[in-house]
């Protein structure tokens, strides 16, 4: 056990897919969302919707003031940010594996796919709603394009072999094993990663994914007071 984890380990000198620029592109897509924001402020209403029903009518707004206005891409920033962190302690972190390079493809489609969203989401509601049907269309879109870059990542792909099978706790819902020097470990079942929570940050970096998202949208609906 200790020789395959040893093997595993061994840093792998590619870096995260894309090189720099992909990996600044979901952060300079929220960026060019601000600058459009900043641009097009004198057109944006004195209530800004921010949520429609299914019937298309809105039920929440907000007031006209940057911080309410830019929220979507604030949170978006967030967690594309969460994502960020986790792709680098994955490839630095974690062993090697058939999963591994798809799971940190599929890591930066989805911050493409958060900015995507968070950009349509800021045109719909800074432009009074007008956008609503183009970007419902773009959102649908951008969540089929995700879908088919799952099935085409993992299609195939051979199973990544297991760390200590008597690590994977409760049929596999969890992985613990304080000697495992790895925080991610291949999923018992299924494809991609698990957090180790016998490794020492296995807890903070779980508490951290759970709680940032709530914190944003606990912030967001502080703020609409």
């Amino acid at each position: 056990m200790n020789d395959v984890r040893e093997a595993s380990l061994e840093r792998d000198e590619s870096g995260l897919p894309g090189g720099p620029f992909a990996q600044l592109l979901p952060f300079l897509l929220l960026l060019s969302g601000a600058i459009w924001l900043y641009l097009n402020w004198d057109g944006v209403p004195p209530r800004v919707p921010m949520h429609w029903n299914a019937r298309g009518q809105v039920d929440s707004y907000v007031d006209k003031r940057p911080l309410l206005v830019a929220m979507p891409l604030v949170i978006g920033g967030g967690v594309c940010l969460l994502l960020y962190v986790m792709a680098r302690i994955i490839r630095d972190a974690s062993p090697r594996g058939a999963a591994r390079k798809p799971s940190l493809r599929l890591m930066l489609i989805s911050e493409i796919f958060v900015a995507g969203i968070c950009w349509a989401v800021v045109m719909i509601s800074a432009s009074d709603g007008r956008l609503l049907a183009p970007g419902v269309v773009f959102i649908g879109a951008l969540t089929v394009v995700l879908l088919g870059v799952c099935i085409y990542l993992y299609s195939g792909m051979p199973k990544t072999q297991l760390r200590n099978p008597e690590g994977y706790r409760a049929a596999g819902l969890y992985y613990s094993d304080p000697a495992d020097p790895a925080l991610f470990v291949p999923k018992r079942s299924g494809y991609g990663y698990t957090i180790n929570f016998g490794h020492p940050w296995g807890v903070p970096v779980m508490l951290g994914i759970l709680l940032l998202p709530l914190a944003a949208v606990l912030a967001s609906v502080l703020l609409r007071r």
